[in-house]
């Protein structure tokens, strides 16, 4: 964390928020309201621009105008539309994750076979990443890398290498293959949804 505010720590809280509204309104009606404040707020003063005008999520911000680009496997700005906070149709979405999945990323592994994101933690690509990938609309991506991924001896793990998909961190990363398999599982259905 470069700076104190998190853009997706706060696409948690207008989900929390919204959900909490929704399942107990006798309780919690009021919250609604402070969920359209937070992503307002995430949309004043979370989105940034490059140096062609083009708008997208800063990562981390200080509410002063400073801000990094970057992005978490366990918490991807990649999962905001998969959250609801904002359609996949997003132009500030879609040039963010254009940036983190450009090779010009510092953890984006763009130009390998393994294809995803890592972070400072663990500077590989990530199996989280790919589940990412599966619930953001790169599935088609995700799914051939599957195919080659070794991986803890076929047990998910942290992150991989980018060539062979072995293991490079993270061994037996049970949370991991549940949010593997709901990726696996959710793109699945869209794909014959949209069939």
């Amino acid at each position: 964390i470069v700076h104190p505010y998190l853009t997706y720590d706060n696409m948690l809280v207008w989900r929390s928020y919204r959900a909490l509204a929704k399942l107990y309104p006798d309780t919690y009606a009021s919250l609604a309201a402070k969920a359209e404040e937070v992503k307002a707020a995430i949309y004043q003063h979370c989105v940034f621009h490059d140096e062609n005008g083009k708008p997208y999520f800063g990562w981390s911000v200080d509410l002063k105008g400073e801000h990094n680009i970057y992005d978490e496997p366990p918490g991807s700005l990649q999962l905001l539309p998969y959250y609801g906070f904002c359609p996949d149709t997003d132009e500030i979405w879609r040039n963010t994750v254009s940036i983190i999945r450009s090779p010009a990323y510092e953890y984006s592994f763009a130009e390998y076979p393994i294809a995803e994101i890592g972070c400072a933690h663990a500077p590989w690509p990530w199996i989280l990443s790919l589940g990412n990938s599966l619930l953001s609309g790169h599935a088609e991506q995700a799914f051939r890398e599957l195919e080659i991924l070794v991986m803890d001896n076929g047990i998910a793990c942290e992150s991989v290498d980018p060539v062979t998909g072995e293991s490079r961190t993270g061994d037996a990363f049970a949370t991991c293959a549940g949010f593997l398999c709901h990726g696996m599982r959710y793109a699945n259905e869209l794909a014959k949804k949209n069939a």
